[in-house]
């Protein structure tokens, strides 16, 4: 297990919230960050601005809501793993931006910004109990896998390496 997924798993006990669909907007709002939603131009699907007085993960308005999930994750494990980049903007401030080159698995603190999100939407452990009582009831029939997708989109599961069946 990489350190982005135990911080991760550890920050869902702390907040006793691992059912599926994590509600990651509570879980932000615990950690006292202010979301903002903002039709952002260009391919920027978020970012998260932090000084010595507010963290705020702005999120893209025009991206779908499971994208927009998948990025209020991503900030989320920016803040608690990485410091950001500097940035002056009449002060000094810490800036991580998510955009088309964060998917691209050639940043390592994007890869750990990835794996952290990952394992916030879709924890392993809850991936289990969701496959377990849905093969209780019988296959779906959607096609889905039978962990679900915590609200994520159907290809995530698969991206991410999460499987009921690992």
């Amino acid at each position: 297990m990489s350190r982005a997924e135990t911080k991760a798993r550890s920050l869902l006990e702390k907040t006793g919230m691992d059912q599926i669909p994590v509600p990651v907007e509570k879980i932000a709002e615990g950690l006292g960050v202010k979301l903002r939603y903002e039709p952002f131009e260009g391919d920027i699907s978020g970012m998260l601005f932090r000084d010595e007085q507010r963290t705020i993960i702005g999120v893209n308005s025009r991206e779908s809501l499971a994208r927009q999930r998948f990025t209020i994750s991503h900030e989320i494990g920016h803040l608690l793993l990485h410091r950001g980049r500097p940035m002056f903007v009449e002060k000094h401030v810490h800036v991580n931006l998510r955009d088309s080159r964060s998917s691209t698995a050639t940043n390592q603190e994007e890869i750990e910004a990835n794996q952290f999100a990952a394992e916030l939407l879709m924890p392993n452990s809850a991936v289990r109990r969701e496959a377990l009582k849905r093969l209780t009831k019988g296959v779906p029939s959607s096609g889905e896998e039978p962990g679900g997708t915590g609200g994520t989109s159907r290809a995530a599961p698969r991206c991410c390496g999460r499987s009921a069946w690992r």
